[in-house]
Parts: C-alpha cells; sequence; structure tokens
C-alpha cells in the first residue's frame, strides 16, 4: 500500500512519462547521418552542366539537383594565404551539407540562383578559413582572391566534420559558373565542367526508380561514357 508522499510521486513519475514525446529514431538524433533521398553521379571523364539539365528535364519530380566540381587552390586575402579545397556549386549544396553534416549560415547567406545566373563574383566561405585570413571580425563584404580572380565574401558556414562526407565539405564555395575563371585551361580539360552532380528524391521510397531512370537517361546520352550512380554514402 502507497503512503501519501509515495502515491503523488508514483503519479508524478507516470504524468511525465505520458508527457514525453517518443524518443527519435537513429537516424533521426545523430547529427551527421547519411541523408536518404540524395544520389551522387561521377564519372571519371568529367560531366557537363547540360547533363544535370537533361537529368532534371527527364525527372521533373525531383527535389534537388545540384552540380558540383572541386579542387584544391591557393586563397589569398593580403598577406594571409591558405591552400584548401574550393569547390563550384549551386544553392542547392546547402541543403545536402545541412542533412550530412548540420551545416549552418553563421554570417550573411549562402549562394543563390542569381549568383549562379549572373557569374558573380562571391565566395562563401567556412569558419575556420575566416578565423585563419582575417584574424577578427565577420569576414562578410571582405574579399578573398582565388586563381587570379578576387571574390567578394557574402556569408560564412559551419559544419559538423565526419570522415563520411569528408569529400563533399570544402573551405570555400563559388558559383559553379565562375569555376573556368578561377582554375588553369589545362586543368579544365582534364577534369570536365564538373566533377559529380547530386540528385534528391522527393521520398525514400522513389530513390531506386529515380537511379534507374538517372541510369538510362545518362547511358542514352553517354553510351560510351564510364559513369557510376550511387547513394550519397
Amino acid at each position: 500500500m502507497f503512503h501519501p508522499p509515495d502515491c503523488l510521486f508514483f503519479l508524478a513519475v507516470v504524468a511525465f512519462i505520458n508527457g514525453c514525446p517518443a524518443a527519435p529514431n537513429a537516424q533521426t538524433a545523430k547529427t551527421g547521418s547519411p541523408p536518404a533521398r540524395w544520389i551522387r553521379v561521377e564519372s571519371p571523364n568529367g560531366l557537363e552542366r547540360r547533363d544535370l539539365d537533361q537529368l532534371a528535364a527527364a525527372i521533373p519530380t525531383l527535389a534537388e539537383a545540384v552540380a558540383e566540381q572541386h579542387w584544391d587552390a591557393v586563397v589569398k586575402s593580403g598577406d594571409r594565404q591558405h591552400e584548401t579545397r574550393v569547390s563550384g556549386t549551386s544553392p542547392g549544396l546547402l541543403s545536402l551539407l545541412h542533412e550530412a553534416a548540420d551545416a549552418k549560415v553563421q554570417s550573411g547567406r549562402f549562394l543563390a540562383e542569381q549568383d549562379v545566373r549572373t557569374k558573380a563574383a562571391v565566395a562563401v566561405i567556412s569558419v575556420p578559413l575566416g578565423k585563419k585570413l582575417f584574424k577578427a571580425g565577420d569576414p562578410v563584404g571582405k574579399t578573398i582572391v582565388v586563381g587570379e580572380r578576387e571574390l567578394t565574401i557574402v556569408g560564412v558556414v559551419s559544419v559538423s566534420e565526419s570522415p563520411r562526407i569528408d569529400d563533399l565539405i570544402s573551405e570555400v564555395y563559388v558559383p559553379v559558373t565562375v569555376v573556368g575563371e578561377l582554375t588553369p585551361q589545362r586543368e579544365r580539360r582534364s577534369r570536365g565542367e564538373l566533377g559529380r552532380l547530386w540528385l534528391k528524391a522527393q521520398s525514400a521510397n522513389e530513390v531506386q526508380p529515380t537511379r534507374e531512370v538517372v541510369e538510362r537517361t545518362f547511358h542514352k546520352q553517354h553510351p560510351q561514357v564510364e559513369f557510376t550512380v550511387r547513394s550519397a554514402w
């Protein structure tokens, strides 16, 4: 038989348990879990922006279609410089970075569609690179030099590091349409316009059908080209 204090304690515990929301599953609880709806398309011969346009036209239900090319470059600001990875990409990459690495815009903004259309001389940099090049203060509005091109910083992003997504994270993000102006011509010829495409299906159930459409479409357009279509990780 419960004594009054014991009874009150028991009722409080029951009320607490009944009021608690269900525990999140392992995938949603774990920061940086591999996004289940993303597909990556790669080719050792390189890809072209028209490949992305053709896939987007063949699969109008895609939630995101992202182009990317990355390379190592020396990034300069005044008398400071740092060799790091630079990615030419499109705005949708932020969605992938957020799902895979809990990316957040800490200051300013990420790349916009207008930046891509107008070949804007802008860049988004990582928090660590900002600290290396600009000891104090907000880097937004300041400039860096990549190749021979001066770029205005429009945003600063933070990401959670993970060995599973190391090949996704860069320290500088620029519009994919300015990649040709930032890299030597010999490098552009050797690797193609794009390094990979990221496609996001509308739901987990649509991932496999989407992959099959991607494979058929790409093989039809490039029957002699080697390529891979697989889950993001």
